[in-house]
């Protein structure tokens, strides 16, 4: 079952099996969960991140496992979208998805991504 960020905003891994054709799909995998292009990330993370402010629709990113990249774009997008910091944001996350793991070079290069796109992380 997809893990609840947001009101609209969830993350998911492939072994959640729910039906999500009511929801709109972002899926990160094609991102590694090592080294990615910041500016990639940044322009996925741009998107997913305003779709969330529209607020039309229920939200998923989804990756393999639901574990690291897609928590960590959950991140990007608190950090962005509500100019949490990193640690702030990664802590609600956490909370809220007990399994979420963002490995280190993905959150990483987010971390770039958000630079980028002009976000002061502290």
């Amino acid at each position: 079952m997809p893990k609840r960020i947001l009101w609209n905003l969830y993350t998911a891994g492939e072994q959640d099996q729910e039906d999500l054709s009511d929801w709109k799909v972002f899926d990160v995998r094609d991102f590694q969960d090592d080294w990615n292009e910041p500016s990639l990330i940044a322009a996925r993370l741009l998107e997913i991140s305003n779709d969330v402010k529209l607020g039309k629709e229920r939200i998923v990113i989804k990756c393999q496992l639901g574990l690291s990249r897609s928590n960590t774009f959950a991140i990007g997008v608190l950090c962005l979208n509500y100019g949490l910091s990193w640690e702030d944001a990664f802590t609600i996350v956490k909370c809220l998805n007990p399994r979420a793991n963002p490995l280190q070079p993905m959150q990483d290069c987010m971390k770039e991504a958000l630079r980028i796109l002009g976000v002061k992380l502290g």
